[in-house]
C-alpha cells in the first residue's frame, strides 16, 4: 500500500534522505515515529517529523547508523557507511 500524501508538508524520510529514498515505501506509523521499507534490502527505516532516526526499538540513531542497518538487514551482517 503506498501512502498518499493529504498535507503539502515535505515526509520525514524525503527531509532527511533527499538522494537515498528510491526504494523505501511508508508502511505504518507509530506516534510520530513513520517506519519505511526498502523494497529491494527489505530493510526498515524509522524517523521522526524532526529527521530523527530510530532503530528498531525506538532508540534514537545516527543517519549513518540507520543506513547502515537497512544494509545489514539484507546481508545479515553489520556494513559501516
Amino acid at each position: 500500500m503506498k501512502r498518499k500524501l493529504i498535507h503539502a508538508t515535505m515526509p520525514p524520510i524525503e527531509a532527511a534522505l533527499s538522494k537515498e529514498t528510491e526504494g523505501y515505501e511508508w508502511k505504518r506509523e507509530t506516534g510520530d515515529i513513520e517506519s519505511y521499507k526498502h523494497d529491494q534490502t527489505g530493510g526498515w527505516l524509522h524517523i521522526d517529523p524532526r529527521g530523527q532516526f530510530y532503530d528498531r526499538n525506538a532508540n534514537a540513531i545516527t543517519r549513518g547508523e540507520a543506513l547502515a542497518n537497512t544494509i545489514e538487514q539484507q546481508f545479515g551482517h553489520h556494513c559501516v557507511l
